[in-house]
This record gives structure tokens, sequence and C-alpha cells, in this order.
């Protein structure tokens, strides 16, 4: 019984494991020069029988197929796992220039057969520069996805680093850019997805360092700035003599270069007028706007939660909320926004939920009207308008009724006692003495604490500058509170990101600057005004700059610089708020 259970327990795993079988095919360069000698390999992870190879007759075959069996075993909490793998791989040269396919091989796993995918291989011709004079041996690019959009229209920068084959980084030193008149959001580059790309007849390994989605903010030829990087990498010298293998043996020779990306202009263009009224400057494509609510039916005092969802493909992560119609018994807090949205490619996508708190203060029957909103479609260029449901509101009469005033503010009324009060007859003389007593002690202890209060108060010197500050201090930790999270969860990217959005955040609501038309322009026009210091000025501007690169420095002790940025942003706003009050 137990052999057949295991017989069986055998049989199921290897029919799972099999259905995970894939004959994979891969090459070492790809694209490759027709002089270069490249390696093709099919593998599988089974033992594999019967190969039956592809058709090669666009390469020069100079050895294979060989083929590579490998075993392992591994025991982990006492679990054993046993893994196999089957390799045949070939030594290939192309016999000229071109895109050859290698179409489908097959192998069979206990006698089921597998086959590859075809598999596109591109050959350069090479162009056997003997001078090597004009040969770039490493240099930066920069590509942009649109170079015409409209004010709000996304797009991509991607800067590359091209390193010619054989050459060594040793240190490397990225200079941060800045985007004037674009909103920057950067995407996190996965280093291991490096790709090989021939460029007259030179190989190359190409580095993706940077990718920025930028948002323009203001009309005409906008510059896309050059990124610089300093770089130390290691250069074959003079012939030094032969190895006991008769193999030249060069001195190596340590080049520094400071390289430059070339500048390119985007053209930004106004959008069309008349703008819609309900308008709140988002650009993008694939928008949509969808209400909900809890309950339409509830007694006054009790509260409704109600969300606005925006969703769309653009400058969503720029939304803020915009103004909605409620009925004027509703007592409205501000919103809660919560935001969805992530970085593609090309632009921001996402979602953006602002959830509202709706407290009927009086009974009645009450309308939530539709709301409307427009944005700006960029693959149609006309204005798109969308609108909410509306909702029917059935308020019950509550405990108590609120309504509000001439102020807008909540008043109490008819606030009745249903019950009737019913006192009963205290007889007892005793108990009166004992209510009494307790009055009169808490009386007078209450009298010799505000004596205490008041002669406290008349000797403390109150410093203004010392309130101001306490006050500033406020604000500054609540504009860094999430800031602070991300040194306590260590996260080191995020970090300098909330940074950047509190200090934003923090200016364009202290200085009431729509976040259109948050620039490092309007700092200086808004802090000149405010008769804002300039080393002030420039201490906000150099620490927000520092935040948009920081992700991509390297640093010895992070945390230890997450904690002088967040304190050198919390000193920045106490002085702003300082001068402003």
């Amino acid at each position: 019984m137990k052999k057949l259970l295991f017989y069986l327990f055998t049989l199921f795993t290897f029919s799972v494991n099999a259905q995970d079988l894939q004959l994979e095919v891969k090459v070492n360069k790809n694209p490759a020069l027709t002089s270069e000698i490249i390696q093709l390999q099919f593998s599988i992870n089974a033992k594999g029988d019967d190969f039956i190879p592809p058709p090669l007759s666009n390469f020069h075959v100079l050895s294979g197929p060989a083929s590579g069996f490998n075993q392992s075993y591994s025991s982990i909490n006492g679990k054993t796992e046993n893994k196999i793998s089957t390799t045949i791989s070939y030594t290939l040269q192309a016999k000229k220039e071109g895109e050859f396919t290698v179409s489908s091989a097959s192998v069979k796993v206990s006698g089921k057969k597998y086959k590859s995918s075809p598999y596109t291989i591109k050959f350069v011709k090479d162009i056997n520069n003997k001078s090597k004079q004009s040969e770039k041996t490493i240099f930066i690019s920069a590509t942009a996805s649109k170079t015409n959009v409209f004010i709000g229209e996304q797009f991509s920068v991607i800067y590359n680093l091209y390193i010619k084959n054989g050459i060594n980084i040793q240190k490397s030193e990225v200079f941060p850019t800045t985007f004037d008149n674009f909103w920057e959001d950067g995407i996190e580059i996965n280093q291991k997805k490096n790709k090989r790309e021939i460029i007259d007849g030179i190989a190359y390994t190409v580095i993706k360092y940077k990718h920025s989605i930028l948002t323009p903010q203001k009309s005409g030829k906008q510059i896309v700035p050059p990124a610089q990087i300093n770089l130390s990498y290691i250069t074959r010298g003079k012939l030094r003599g032969y190895d006991i293998f008769n193999r030249p043996v060069y001195h190596q020779k340590i080049t520094s270069e400071s390289l430059k990306s070339k500048s390119f202009n985007i053209n930004v263009k106004e959008l069309p007028t008349p703008k819609p009224q309900y308008f709140y400057e988002s650009v993008g494509s694939n928008f949509s706007l969808k209400s909900e609510i809890d309950r339409t039916k509830l007694k006054s005092g009790e509260a409704i939660n109600y969300k606005i969802i925006l969703r769309g493909t653009g400058n969503i992560n720029l939304s803020e909320p915009f103004p909605l119609g409620f009925p004027d018994e509703f007592d409205v807090f501000d919103p809660n926004v919560t935001n969805k949205t992530f970085i593609g490619n090309k632009s921001v996508n996402g979602s953006k939920i602002f959830e509202y708190i709706l407290i009927p203060g009086s009974e009645g029957v009450y309308t939530i009207p539709s709301f409307k909103y427009s944005y700006f479609d960029i693959n149609t260029e006309k204005y798109v308008e969308l609108k909410t449901k509306e909702y029917k509101i059935n308020v019950l009469k509550g405990d108590l009724n609120f309504t509000k005033d001439s102020t807008n503010n909540i008043s109490k009324k008819n606030m009745e006692l249903e019950k009737e009060l019913n006192f009963t007859k205290i007889s007892e003389r005793a108990k009166w003495q004992k209510y009494y007593f307790i009055s009169f002690w808490t009386l007078f202890s209450f009298v010799i604490l505000l004596i205490v209060f008041n002669i406290y108060n008349k000797n403390k010197t109150i410093n203004p500058i010392n309130e101001k500050r306490r006050r500033s201090t406020k604000i500054a930790i609540k504009r860094l509170k999430t800031a602070n999270k991300c040194i306590l969860n260590n996260n080191f990217d995020q970090f300098f990101e909330e940074i950047e959005k509190s200090l934003w955040g923090y200016f364009g609501q202290k200085f009431n600057v729509e976040s259109s038309k948050l620039s490092k322009e309007n700092i200086i026009k808004y802090f000149t005004d405010n008769n804002i210091g300039k080393d002030l000025e420039s201490e906000f501007i150099n620490l927000i700059i520092h935040c948009e690169f920081a992700r991509y420095a390297p640093s010895s002790n992070k945390n230890m610089e997450m904690k002088q940025i967040l304190n050198r942003a919390k000193e920045i706003i106490i002085k702003v708020e300082t001068y402003t009050k």
C-alpha cells in the first residue's frame, strides 16, 4: 500500500512539474556583429532526450551541439528537492549581416515532445575601423517620447549610458538634472535589465540610469537640460608582454571623463479656449468619474460617507479636490484624499479617491446633485465632460436636530428633554451634609488653583518669537509626518519623494499657489513679495533640487542622511513661517 501511494505521489508530482516544462532558447549577444562569435543555448528543467536541432544554414557552426546534464539535491526544513536540467549549446558565427530566425527545436521528456519558440537574432556588419579615432568609448543619450505637447500633457525622458564592450566602470558621480517649468515624477530603474546595442559597427552595453515622467507647467519652447556624469574607467594601455599561454598582457590605465548629453527643446502648446466651466487642469486620456455613497436613509446628526473616484491616465497625480455643491443643511468635513496612482513608462496611471463625511442637520428630503468634471483628452484634443450620479437623501428626525445659522455655523435648536425629571424627596440630613462637605472643598480647591494660575500668568514673560517658533514647529512636524515614517521603515527612495512633495505642498498652501503653477520661478517671486531673505530662498530651492536626485546618488549612511534632510526641511518650514506670520 505504501509503495502504491509513493508511486501515485511521484506520478502526480511529475505531472504537475511537466505542466511547467518549456524548452527555452537564448543567446549571449543580441544584436551581434558579424565578426563576433555567439553562444546559442537550448535548456529545459528535466532530463531530455532525442534533441532535434533547428536548421542553422545562415550560420557557421563552429561547435555543437554540446549536451549537458545537471542534477542537484537540496534539503530545507526536512523537505528534499531534486533539480534536473538539460542544456544543448552551439557556438555560431553569422555568414552575413541581417536578421535571422532560429526556428523551433524539440526535445523529449519521458516520451513527451517539447518545442522551443522561434528566436530572432540581429547581426550588424563590423565596420572594422582600424584608426578607431572616431569611435566613442562611452557616452550619454537623452530621448523624449514626445517633443510636441500641451500644458499638462505628460511625456517621458530617458537617459541612457552607452559603454563599449570591454570597458569596466570603476567610479561614477551622477549630477542632478533640474527640469524647469516641468513637474517631474521619477521611475525606479531596474539595473538588471541592461541591453546591448550596436552603433556604427561598435557594440555597446546600454544602461538606463534615469527615467522621468515630465508634466509641463508653462507654454512655449521649454528646454530639457543635459544630464551630466563623471566617470572613471579602466582602459587598455601599452603591451606589457605575454603570459605563459602566449597571450598578450597590457598595462591598465584609469581614465576619468565628464560626460554630458545634448539638451533639446519641447514645444508646449496652450490648451484650447474657451475652457469649460468645470475644467480643473486635468489632461490625459481615458478619465472616468464615479461617486459612491454608503446610505441614502438616515437620521439627522448621523454621518454619510460619500466618495468621488477619479481614474485615468495623465496628470491625475496632480488632481486636487474640486468644488462640490452639497446641501446647505449638511455639515461637510474636508475630504480625505487617497492616492492610488502609479508611474508608467510614459505617464501616470491610476486613481484618486476623495472621501467626504456629510452630516445632515435636520430632517427632510435632500438632493446631492450630479457633479460635473471636465478634462482635456490628448487623443481627440477636445474637452470631455464627466458626471457623477444624483442621490436622494431621506433624513428622518434624530434625537437632536441641527440647523445652520446665518454665519453657516451649526446651532442646536429644539433640544428638548422629553423625559420628565422626577425629584424624590430627600429626608436624610446626613446625606445632604455629605454632599455639602464635598462641594465646599471642591469649590475651595478650585479658587486656590485660580489664584495660583493668576499669579503664574502675571509673573510669566511671554516671548513672541518663541511662541511663533512653537506654532511653526507644529506646522513643520505635521507636513513632514509621512517622511518621518519613511525613516522608521528605512525607505530611502520614498523618503526623498515625500520631502519634495511636502515642500511643494507647503509652498502651494502657504502662498495659495495652484498645483499647476508650482515652479522654482514662483518660489523666487513669492519669497521676494513676502520679503523673505535670499539665503532662505536658496536653501528652500536647493533642498528640492537635492531631493530630486538623491534617490540615485550613492550614500554610505542612508539613515543618517535622511535624518539630516528631515531636520533641514523642518527648519526651512519653521523659518518661512516665522518670516511670514
